[in-house]
């Protein structure tokens, strides 16, 4: 829950979803992306809780989604790289 309150600007600091809540809030369009004050240290976090939850439950979805965020990591986070993805995880 400390990631909230240093990570996020007007976000209250008891939200504190599961792991693939987190990620489809920061990925979805007009998600919590553009309001991280610190995208790096939230990954971070985030990376570490999907390795944790994957080590104890043996997970193979959220396996799918760590790497999917992992490989993400190396894209720009501009308009047109945002929408190819989303083409992509749309299937088109």
């Amino acid at each position: 829950m400390r990631w909230y309150r240093c990570c996020c600007r007007g976000w209250p600091a008891t939200c504190s979803p599961p792991a693939r809540e987190r990620a489809a809030a920061v990925a979805a369009p007009g998600g919590l992306g553009p309001r991280l004050a610190d995208a790096a240290a939230w990954k971070a976090h985030l990376l570490h809780r999907l390795d944790e939850q994957i080590a104890a439950h043996g997970d193979a979805p959220l396996q799918a989604l760590r790497d999917e965020l992992a490989v993400e990591s190396f894209f720009p986070a501009d308009d047109a790289t945002r929408e190819a993805l989303a083409r992509l995880a749309a299937g088109a």
